[in-house]
């Protein structure tokens, strides 16, 4: 039996630096994160690992389950919105961006 060695690597920006963007950058900056666990060597398959919270509540995790299985994790953290501001088409915390301006060109 062979050992699979991993990485780690926690707050990875998915924004490309200086990237202007709408909405409020520091929200951006604080959110738009993810972490990673993944074997050393190449050849291996690759779950992204979305939190719950219905896009209203969560941070991102990386389950110890998924962990040292021959696989890459990747979780992200993103945007969230509040029942009021999802309902009226707007993000929470960002300035009150419409839905339309968050996405990426």
């Amino acid at each position: 039996m062979t050992t699979t060695a991993y990485r780690e690597e926690h707050e990875l920006a998915y924004y490309e630096p200086g990237w202007v963007g709408s909405g409020n950058a520091t929200y951006r900056q604080e959110r738009c994160k993810l972490d990673l666990h993944c074997p050393t060597q190449p050849g291996f398959a690759t779950i992204v690992w979305f939190h719950g919270g219905g896009l209203q509540a969560g941070e991102k995790e990386l389950p110890a389950i998924l962990k040292h299985r021959g696989l890459a994790v990747v979780a992200p953290n993103y945007r969230l919105s509040s029942p009021s501001s999802a309902a009226h088409g707007h993000w929470a915390g960002t300035g009150g961006e419409d839905v339309e301006d968050t996405q990426r060109p």
